[in-house]
């Protein structure tokens, strides 16, 4: 599972926590990529390596895209935003402070 840039800035967490989270309950060696400050929720990563761990696969996280993509049988690439990003998101949605 891999970032990747997307000109639209603020796409959500959900289809790169959904994947490791599904993926690592079927035994699958999963290699999270992304640039630095790109982490998702840190509960969902955790999930991900306990799924990984029971099901005889592997989770590792890595900041290199060449490095994560080397030897890779499928590279899943989605735009996030940072998860510090969407909590403030959030918190302003919430609050209906549209221009923040």
């Amino acid at each position: 599972m891999s970032w990747a840039y997307s000109p639209s800035y603020g796409k959500p967490l959900s289809v790169p926590q959904g994947i490791i989270a599904l993926m690592s309950r079927f035994g699958m060696h999963i290699e999270l990529a992304y640039p630095e400050g790109y982490g998702l929720i840190p509960e969902i990563v955790e999930i991900a390596k306990t799924n990984a761990k029971q099901s005889g696969g592997s989770f590792t996280v890595s900041y290199s895209m060449s490095d994560a993509m080397r030897d890779a049988d499928i590279v899943y690439p989605k735009s996030w935003a940072p998860y510090h990003i969407m909590q403030q998101r959030t918190r302003l949605l919430m609050a209906g402070t549209k221009p923040g």
